[in-house]
C-alpha cells in the first residue's frame, strides 16, 4: 500500500514593504506558543486558518497595521517544499513549488478547474478525487479541503464547544461532515454509494433554500461582526435611520473644520505674500542706502576738493608779485587793479557758493537717509509681528485644525462603512424572510408527499471502538480527572467518557477531551496509514490554567484539572509522539522547565525581556 503524504508547517511569516519580516519558524513534532493574552496566539491559529483556504480577510488588528502579505511554508513528506503567499485582505494565492515555478491558485473551491488551493491540496494528500455524501437523499459532492479544516486547526471557541468535535451544529453541513470523519477513520469515501429512490416531492428545493437560508446567515454575521448577527428588519431600520442622522451630522462637523482650515490656510498665504513684500521693500532700502552711502562720499571727496581751492586762492592774494599761475604774466604786465580770466576773488566765492550747495544737498542726503533707516526699522518691526501671527496660524493648522480633520473625516468613514453593512443586513433578512416564507409554503404542500429513503453509510463500530481506546489511553497517559472507559455515541455523534457525555462536562474538560480526540484521531490514522496531512493546531486546550474572567463563575471541572499534574503529563506525552506528527499549542501557560524535545516559542508582554508578541516592534526598512 502506498504511505500516504504527510505535512508540517514550517514557517509562517508577515511582510510588509517598509517593515522587516515577522517570522515564525516551526518544526516536526512538538512546538508550543506560550505567553500573556493579547500577544498574538490565537491570531497565529487565524492565520493558519487564513493560509489553508479561510475567510476572505485576516481579522484586521492594530498589531500588523504596515504589513500587507502572509507568507505559508509547508514541507511534505514527498520531499515537496510549497511556498504560499496571500495578501493580508485575501484573495487568490501565489504558490512556488520545488522548481520556483510561480503559480496562481484560486481561494475558491471548484472540483472542476485544477487552478485553485483546494484541489491543489487535496492532490498532495490523494483526496483530489473523493466524494462525500451530502444529502440523506444520496446526493454526493467532492470533497473540499475546508472540510478537512476543523480537525487541522482548532480555535479556542471551537474546543471548548459543548457538541461533537465533529460537527458544527449546522444541520444542512451534519451529512457532509459525518461522511469526512469516517473518511478520515476509514480511507472510504462515499463514491460506491448508490443515490436513494427519488420521490416527486419539495425537499430537494427545501434543502436549496435551507443552504441559501445558512449562507445568507453566515453572511449576516460578517456583516453585523458579532456571533449572533442575526437581528430583525424593525431592529436594522432603526439603526439604519440614526445612522443616517449620524452621518449627516458629521459632515457637517466635516464642513465646519475644513472651512476653518481654508480661513487658516488662506490668512497664512495672505501674510506671506504680505510678509514677502515687506521683504522686498527693505531689500530695496538696503540697496538705496548703499548708493547714498557712496554719494556721501562723493560730496565729501567734493567739500575737501572746493575747501582746497578756496584755501589756495586765499594763500594766493598774500603772495609777493610773481608770474601769474593763472595767465602767466610777468609782474609788470599784471594788472591788479583790473580784472582777468584767473580772477582768484571769483573764484573763492564760487567755491564758496558751490560748498554751501553741496552742504545742503548732503543734509537733504542724511535727512533722506534717516527716514529710510527708520522705515526699515518699523518694517523689520512688522516682520517680527507676521511671523508671530504666522507662527499661531501654523500652530493652529498642526496641532488642532489638520487633526481634527483627520479624526473627523475617519469617523465619517467609518460611519458610512457602518451605514453600507447595515443597508446590506437588511437587503440579506429581506431574503432570508422571502425564503423562509417559501421554505413554509414547500413545507405545507409536501406534507402528504412520500418519504424519502435514505442512503447512509455507517460507521464500523470496530474502527470507532480503536479509536476510543487509542482516546482513552491518552486521557489516561495525561491523568484527567474520572477519566475512564471511552465509547462513541452513534446518536449524539460524540464520544461518552466514564459513562458522561462529552459534553455535560465544563469548560476545562470540554478543551482537555477534544484536544485528546484531535491528537488521537491523528496518532490513529498515522499508524493505520489514513488520509490526514499530519499536523493538528490546538489553541488553549489548557484552559483550566487559565484564570476565570472578571464576574465569571468558577468552573468545578477547572479546580478539579488544577489540583493534578496533568499539564505536565499533557506536554511529557505530546513531546514524545512519532517524529511525523506535527502539533502546534497556543497557550497562556509556560510548559514545563524540564520539557526537552520540544520547539517553544515565549511570547513576553510589553515591559519584559524577550519576543513582544507576534508583531514585535522593528525597525523601518532604510531605502
Amino acid at each position: 500500500m502506498k504511505n500516504v503524504t504527510r505535512a508540517h508547517i514550517h514557517k509562517i511569516s508577515f511582510g510588509s514593504p517598509l517593515k522587516n519580516p515577522i517570522i515564525l519558524d516551526f518544526t516536526p513534532g512538538l512546538n508550543i506558543i506560550h505567553g500573556a493574552s493579547n500577544t498574538g496566539k490565537s491570531f497565529i491559529a487565524k492565520t493558519l486558518d487564513f493560509m489553508l483556504g479561510g475567510s476572505s480577510s485576516l481579522k484586521d488588528i492594530p498589531e500588523r497595521a504596515g504589513y500587507d502579505r502572509v507568507d505559508l511554508d509547508i514541507h511534505a513528506s514527498t520531499g515537496e517544499n510549497i511556498h504560499l503567499e496571500r495578501s493580508i485582505d485575501g484573495g487568490d494565492f501565489s504558490l512556488k513549488d520545488n522548481d520556483d515555478k510561480k503559480i496562481i491558485l484560486a481561494a475558491k473551491h471548484n472540483p472542476k478547474r485544477e487552478d485553485n488551493l483546494s484541489r491543489y491540496l487535496l492532490s498532495l494528500f490523494d483526496l483530489k478525487e473523493k466524494e462525500i455524501l451530502f444529502k440523506k437523499s444520496g446526493d454526493k459532492r467532492n470533497l473540499s479541503f475546508r472540510d478537512l479544516i476543523s480537525y487541522l486547526v482548532i480555535h479556542e471557541e471551537a474546543i471548548i464547544k459543548d457538541s461533537s468535535p465533529m460537527l458544527t451544529q449546522q444541520h444542512i453541513s451534519v451529512t457532509p461532515e459525518k461522511a469526512v470523519f469516517k473518511l478520515l477513520l476509514t480511507g472510504t469515501d462515499d463514491s460506491a454509494l448508490v443515490s436513494a429512490k427519488k420521490v416527486k416531492s419539495d425537499t430537494y428545493s427545501i434543502e436549496l433554500i435551507e443552504q441559501l437560508i445558512s449562507d445568507y446567515k453566515t453572511d449576516l454575521k460578517l456583516e453585523t461582526d458579532s456571533e449572533s448577527g442575526i437581528k430583525s428588519v424593525k431592529s436594522v431600520e432603526d439603526q439604519l435611520e440614526k445612522l443616517m442622522s449620524s452621518i449627516e451630522k458629521q459632515n457637517k462637523a466635516v464642513d465646519s473644520v475644513q472651512e476653518s482650515l481654508q480661513e487658516s490656510l488662506l490668512a497664512r498665504n495672505d501674510l506671506s505674500e504680505r510678509r514677502e513684500k515687506l521683504l522686498n521693500r527693505i531689500n530695496e532700502i538696503k540697496g538705496l542706502l548703499e548708493r547714498f552711502d557712496l554719494l556721501e562720499k562723493h560730496y565729501t571727496n567734493d567739500l575737501s576738493r572746493l575747501e582746497a581751492i578756496k584755501e589756495s586762492g586765499s594763500l594766493l592774494t598774500f603772495m609777493n608779485y610773481q608770474d601769474c599761475p593763472l595767465c602767466g604774466a610777468v609782474p609788470d604786465n599784471q594788472n591788479h587793479d583790473q580784472s582777468c580770466d584767473g580772477d582768484i576773488k571769483s573764484v573763492i566765492d564760487a567755491s564758496n557758493a558751490e560748498i554751501l550747495k553741496i552742504l545742503q544737498l548732503k543734509k537733504d542726503l542724511s535727512k533722506t537717509a534717516d527716514d529710510l533707516k527708520n522705515e526699515e526699522r518699523s518694517l523689520h518691526k512688522t516682520i517680527e509681528e507676521y511671523d508671530k501671527e504666522l507662527e499661531n496660524i501654523q500652530n493652529n493648522i498642526l496641532r488642532k485644525l489638520a487633526p481634527d480633520l483627520a479624526i473627523n473625516q475617519n469617523k465619517f468613514s467609518e460611519l458610512v462603512k457602518k451605514q453600507y453593512q447595515v443597508s446590506r443586513s437588511k437587503d440579506i433578512l429581506g431574503k432570508i424572510a422571502s425564503l423562509e416564507e417559501k421554505k413554509r409554503l414547500l413545507k405545507n404542500r409536501s406534507k402528504s408527499s412520500t418519504e424519502t429513503s435514505t442512503a447512509i453509510s455507517e460507521l464500523s463500530k470496530s474502527v470507532v471502538g480503536e479509536l476510543s481506546r487509542k482516546i482513552e489511553a491518552i486521557l489516561m497517559a495525561w491523568g484527567v480527572p474520572d477519566a475512564g472507559t471511552v465509547y462513541f455515541d452513534s446518536e449524539k455523534f460524540d464520544f461518552v467518557i466514564s459513562d458522561k457525555p462529552r459534553g455535560s462536562n465544563g469548560k476545562g474538560l470540554l478543551a482537555i477531551t477534544h484536544a485528546a480526540f484531535s491528537i488521537g484521531l491523528l496518532e490513529y490514522c498515522i499508524t493505520n496509514n489514513l488520509p490526514h496531512p499530519g499536523f493538528v493546531l490546538l489553541d488553549s486546550p489548557l484552559l483550566a490554567y487559565k484564570p476565570p474572567e472578571p464576574n465569571q463563575e468558577p468552573d468545578p471541572d477547572n479546580a478539579k484539572i488544577a489540583q493534578t499534574d496533568l499539564k505536565d503529563k499533557f506536554y511529557l506525552y505530546l513531546s514524545n509522539l512519532d517524529p511525523v506528527i506535527q502539533v502546534i499549542i497556543a497557550e497562556n501557560v509556560a510548559p514545563p522547565e524540564n520539557l526537552t524535545n520540544a520547539n517553544i516559542i515565549h511570547f513576553v508582554g510589553k515591559n519584559a525581556e524577550g519576543r513582544f508578541g507576534l508583531f514585535p516592534k522593528v525597525e523601518v526598512k532604510l531605502a
